[in-house]
């Protein structure tokens, strides 16, 4: 699937990938802010944090796991996770901490690695 990105960006990397309203501040319409981010704006996001994951600790086949809500930050974070060959686990950010730390030490247990947590 990378693939199919990387050739999106070189063909057309000015276009609009994907486009994003902002709940805060939200005007008549009821939404917020639109923020419009190209394919070639999000390809360098997600390498800059692919980089930056990976001076933290995070190798190739490790797990990282988000606790975030869906925002442009999310979307980097999948793409950075398949540059980088990291394994993402998704937390729904309404369970409580218990939760969560029951569903991160099922797959430190399970495979012997423990993941990453990113907020």
């Amino acid at each position: 699937m990378i693939r199919t990105f990387e050739d999106t960006v070189r063909r057309n990397g000015d276009a609009v990938f994907f486009r994003f309203a902002d709940t805060a501040g939200k005007g008549q319409e009821g939404r917020g802010r639109e923020s419009v981010i190209t394919y070639a704006q999000a390809r360098l996001s997600a390498i800059a944090l692919m980089h930056q994951m990976a001076r933290e600790g995070v190798r190739r086949g490790g797990y990282v796991a988000s606790d975030m809500d869906n925002c442009p930050a999310f979307v980097f974070l999948i793409l950075a996770c398949w540059y980088g060959g990291f394994r993402l686990i998704t937390l729904n950010h309404r369970l409580k901490d218990e939760e969560k730390d029951e569903r991160l030490a099922t797959v430190e247990d399970a495979t012997g690695i423990p993941p990453v947590l990113l907020t």
